[in-house]
């Protein structure tokens, strides 16, 4: 059985509030537990949003202090999601370097699946860990070119994004 989760060693790392809030919310509709709330507040998020080189850092740093907490038996589990943007920002040169370093053989693009590396690293890139398509807006937010009466969709269990169309 896995062990609880220690908000002490375990981190998410997220780009942003938003970000923060969709997986709190898939994983408490899914597995019933609250990462929002202590004692499972694990996930991190810059929160004036747009923090994907934060999230990156802050992974790695977590990475470090983990493999050092190791060494006396702590066994972090550590996790990052940010978006795979389009070609002009794409993540997956920096997400690929950490994976390599982490001793994972990658090919030239992302595996779909995501990535867990000896069961206490993963990396997820939104939207669906390989496209380089930024997903729409909720409808109505400036900008979007999204109506408000579009199919926008509330994330359902097993799903990575929450618009359709």
């Amino acid at each position: 059985m896995p062990r609880e989760i220690n908000a002490e060693i375990d981190a998410l790392f997220v780009e942003g509030p938003d970000d923060g809030a969709l997986v709190n919310a898939l994983v408490k509709q899914s597995i019933g537990i609250d990462l929002a709330r202590e004692p499972h507040r694990v996930v991190k998020a810059r929160p004036d949003g747009g923090g994907d080189t934060w999230a990156v850092r802050q992974f790695k740093k977590r990475i470090e202090e983990g493999r050092r907490r190791a060494r006396i038996g702590l066994q972090a589990r550590i996790g990052l999601i940010v978006d795979r943007d389009d070609h002009t920002n794409d993540k997956w040169p920096i997400v690929s370097a950490i994976l390599q370093d982490l001793g994972m053989a990658l090919g030239d693009r992302p595996d779909s699946a995501g990535a867990i590396v000896a069961g206490r690293y993963g990396i997820w890139m939104w939207p669906d860990n390989v496209s380089h398509v930024r997903p729409a807006s909720p409808p109505g937010v400036a900008g979007s070119g999204r109506s408000p009466d579009s199919d926008w969709q509330t994330p359902q269990p097993g799903s990575k994004v929450g618009c359709t169309g």
